[in-house]
């Protein structure tokens, strides 16, 4: 677990559910990520400025590498075999765990921020939420290309996909959670939570009408004409 204001992570012990050791880390880390095996963990962090991703012997609790980005990260997802590791903030960055380096950036919808990142349970594509647009962009891990763009709804957050890999799930702020067919890349379903803006689907009223805002694709209710 990250202290992004003490400068360190904290290991729990699952079996006692005690602390088990405070191992020191830059200014801010954040996302963490594990190989499949457990001997490695991944943590985004910040030192002096010099943002990247610290890599850690789990066993030993030392630093031994650190693979420098241009930006701050705050996603990391481990492939299933452990061979690769993926983050970024525009785009998203391919990370060769053998060497520790980015071997590839693929691009998405948009240069900002990604929200979320999740990878298909068979490892085959990769999916990232933009908090911007407002889309799940769908890539394609073999041929490192864009296979789709899910729109949304604006201020996405995090994405998580079934066991099967059937269905992925969008949060977004204050507007529930959408349900992704991964098979036709739309929208089928929404589950409602408390504070909601949102219908799906959506039935204006005389009262309200169904608008989509600029680089969103999803319709949120506003106020309508007055009858």
């Amino acid at each position: 677990m990250g202290n992004q204001f003490g400068q360190s992570l904290t290991v729990v012990d699952t079996a006692t559910g005690m602390v088990a050791a405070t191992v020191p880390a830059g200014r801010f880390p954040s996302a963490i990520a594990f190989a499949p095996d457990g001997a490695h963990a991944y943590v985004a962090d910040n030192h002096a400025g010099l943002t990247g991703i610290d890599v850690y012997d789990t066993a030993t609790r030392t630093i031994t590498a650190t693979i420098h980005t241009d930006y701050t990260v705050s996603q990391l997802v481990a492939s299933p075999d452990g061979k690769h590791l993926y983050t970024g903030m525009g785009d998203v960055l391919v990370i060769d765990t053998a060497t520790d380096t980015i071997t590839a950036s693929l691009p998405t919808d948009d240069r900002r921020n990604i929200a979320g990142l999740a990878l298909s349970p068979d490892g085959t594509r990769i999916y990232a939420a933009k908090v911007d647009t407002g889309t799940l962009c769908v890539l394609d891990l073999a041929t490192n290309t864009l296979a789709a763009v899910v729109p949304i709804v604006r201020y996405v957050g995090q994405v998580a996909l079934s066991p099967d890999g059937a269905h992925a799930y969008v949060t977004s702020s204050g507007a529930g959670v959408s349900v992704v067919d991964t098979a036709t890349a739309t929208v089928v379903a929404a589950i409602p939570v408390a504070g909601g803006r949102w219908r799906w689907p959506p039935t204006p009223t005389a009262t309200t009408s169904t608008s989509v805002r600029p680089g969103a694709g999803w319709p949120w209710s506003t106020p309508g004409p007055t009858p």
